[in-house]
């Protein structure tokens, strides 16, 4: 728990650190996939959904802090008896850097810091006196590396798709397939 806690404060303090000129300029939304995870015999589920922010810091480079919450996948012990739900939640903040442009074409590498966390509850269907059933939580930290693709829709929009690989006790590989919506529209004359 203290090292959530120091994650947590250090996500704040790099967020608090920025340029005072740092605004924010996106949002995005969509569908991700995770190659999921096996942890004390627990199996995560698929697919789930992610939100991100866009904080631009300057043209090419934007701090985003992102969520992202995965179906819950439900096992039923032998008899039917009881059932077990896995919920898997992730928490990023990345620093996404444009490597390549062009009119209808972004090309983005990033790295950052994630959080993740799983949470397995059973819900008891049939009373077993015997059973010794018990409800779990994990947090773990880790470090994000990845790339993403953003390719033109119109003004306002891009759809988007990313590969990140989480560096972690709870390893794991994540596909993220969603649309960015521009603040205000974007321009696409120029470098970036």
């Amino acid at each position: 728990m203290i090292t959530t806690r120091r994650l947590v404060f250090l996500m704040c303090f790099v967020l608090f650190a920025l340029k005072i000129n740092a605004q924010i300029d996106g949002l995005s939304a969509g569908l991700a996939f995770s190659s999921g995870v096996n942890y004390d015999n627990l199996t995560t589920g698929n697919p789930g959904v992610f939100a991100k922010v866009y904080v631009e810091l300057d043209k090419k480079l934007h701090v985003v802090p992102s969520i992202v919450a995965f179906s819950p996948y439900k096992f039923k012990t032998a008899g039917f008896s009881n059932e077990l739900r896995t919920y898997m939640f992730l928490g990023d903040v990345d620093a996404v850097y444009g490597l390549y442009k062009d009119k209808s074409l972004r090309f983005m590498g990033f790295a950052g810091l994630n959080t993740t966390m799983i949470i397995s509850k059973w819900k008891i269907l049939e009373p077993n006196p015997g059973s010794d059933l018990e409800n779990k939580s994990y947090i773990k930290p880790g470090l994000n590396l990845g790339g993403a693709f953003q390719l033109y829709v119109d003004d306002n929009f891009d759809a988007y798709i990313s590969l990140k690989y989480i560096v972690s006790e709870l390893d794991q590989f994540v596909i993220n397939v969603g649309a960015i919506y521009y603040l205000g529209g974007k321009h696409r004359k120029g470098s970036w």
